[in-house]
């Protein structure tokens, strides 16, 4: 996958393309959240994953493209001033690559272009590489909710000044 090094040293993603939601993704982001979230929802089927997608506000829902194909998922909504993550999925073919960070930065950017803040997630506990990355990028722990998910497991809230 092609890219240069920035600023950081860290490489640039050239060949991912970040837009926002369009009718086609329906069926592409239903499968993905399916696909990523078997541990959290995995009680939940498709009839429920397409009915919280449906009434979802489709401009707080971006994409993340390679090569003209959907890999990614970001979906906000504003509660009471403060911007909350519901999901950030990325296709595991193409986790650990960047493109939740590209898709993060874009949730944050339209977050301060509304004066929203702060940022909240909710990641499940046990979930390491999710915890992990929120930290690298500047979330802390906020709180601990036993019991979060329908099948027990438990959450932190994490949250982020933007």
């Amino acid at each position: 996958m092609g890219g240069s090094a920035g600023k950081t040293g860290k490489t640039i993603r050239k060949d991912v393309a970040i837009r926002k939601y369009r009718r086609g993704d329906f069926k592409h982001y239903v499968d993905l959240l399916l696909l990523n979230s078997q541990t959290e929802y995995g009680h939940i089927g498709r009839v429920e994953v397409s009915h919280a997608l449906q009434i979802m506000d489709k401009d707080w829902i971006w994409v993340a493209e390679v090569g003209g194909k959907a890999v990614g998922y970001a979906t906000a909504v504003p509660e009471k001033g403060t911007l909350h993550m519901i999901w950030l999925d990325v296709h595991p073919d193409h986790q650990r690559t960047g493109i939740g960070s590209l898709l993060l930065v874009e949730v944050v950017k339209a977050g301060k272009s509304f004066g929203l803040g702060p940022l909240t997630v909710e990641v499940m506990d046990k979930n390491e590489m999710g915890i992990n990355f929120y930290f690298k990028h500047g979330f802390r722990k906020k709180v601990w909710v036993d019991n979060y998910y329908h099948n027990g497991s438990s959450a932190f809230v994490m949250v982020k000044d933007i």
